[in-house]
């Protein structure tokens, strides 16, 4: 197994595993408890981490993650409305219309 991504946040964590999972990458959530232990570790030890099962898998992982990292800080416009939507939006918020570049 190899680490992929950690995080203080363990729904951080949590996104980026169903993330891999819609991708058909096994992974799997350590220290998802150890925050109380933070006292006798340092706090960076205790932080959630997500670890791909297959070590072959590592690299697509980390592209896949640091590609919807990427792309949460984009906007796009909506063709129906308008308005300007998240990067990380599928549709839009105002009026639920597709982005056209997730169509």
């Amino acid at each position: 197994m190899k680490l992929v991504f950690t995080h203080p946040s363990s729904l951080i964590v949590g996104n980026a595993r169903n993330l891999l999972d819609q991708q058909g990458i096994a992974c799997e959530m350590q220290n998802v408890f150890a925050g109380s232990a933070a006292g006798e570790l340092s706090p960076i030890d205790a932080w959630p981490e997500l670890w791909v099962k297959n070590d072959a898998h590592e690299q697509l992982a980390k592209s896949i993650l640091a590609n919807a990292e990427n792309g949460a800080d984009e906007t796009w416009l909506c063709t129906n409305c308008g308005d300007e939507n998240v990067g990380s939006f599928d549709f839009c918020w105002q009026c639920g219309t597709a982005c056209p570049e997730k169509k």
